[in-house]
């Protein structure tokens, strides 16, 4: 299935998730450019995985389960999680907005896999 390309999670999920959590994907074309990487201080993927994986390999209490459309502008939706997060630190027993954490399939799941899942 083929979805537009804009400033949301089909696209995010194209060039930044997947070749951030393949192996080897540094040294490809697709693969995510070491400067964002290094930036994002994000490691190198050592099997396909999903983001949150990646990014939390422990693994982490959320505060949140998000539904979402992949097709809405992706400033948006970081937008509207910000809003959110600053009303709800009482209900998140978080301190600062920053510190709410929300699942979101997109980086939760195995985009390499999302049928397992």
């Amino acid at each position: 299935e083929i979805h537009a390309l804009g400033p949301n999670l089909y696209a995010l999920d194209r060039f930044v998730i997947r070749p951030a959590t393949t192996p080897g994907s540094a040294s490809t074309e697709e693969g995510l450019d070491e400067n964002l990487r290094s930036r994002a201080r994000l490691p190198e993927a050592r099997h396909h995985c999903s983001y949150s994986e990646l990014v939390n390999p422990e693994g982490v209490r959320v505060d949140f389960f998000v539904s979402h459309w992949w097709g809405h502008p992706f400033a948006d939706t970081m937008s509207a999680l910000e809003n959110w997060a600053g009303h709800s630190l009482a209900k998140s027993g978080r301190a600062e907005p920053r510190d709410v954490v929300f699942w979101l399939c997109f980086l939760a799941l195995n985009q390499h896999c999302v049928e397992d899942e």
